[in-house]
């Protein structure tokens, strides 16, 4: 969601944003308070199991087809 800060979501199980690249080529450590914006790409760590959840819940809200991971 465009706007929302990391601290907003409900990330599943012990699941993390390690990193966040902007449309721009800007590289950010995330914290709580990081803004998203439209482009922006996370890199995550989370537990194998709970991958597809986050991947259909965070990544693809849209129930749209996911394409490259």
């Amino acid at each position: 969601a465009n706007g929302k800060t990391l601290a907003e979501y409900d990330f599943i199980g012990d699941s993390r944003v390690v990193l966040v690249t902007r449309s721009a080529g800007e590289v950010c450590i995330p914290t709580g308070e990081l803004r998203m914006q439209g482009g922006d790409t996370l890199l995550m760590v989370c537990d194998q199991s709970d991958f597809e959840a986050i991947w259909q819940t965070f990544i693809r809200p849209d129930g749209a087809e996911a394409g490259k991971r």
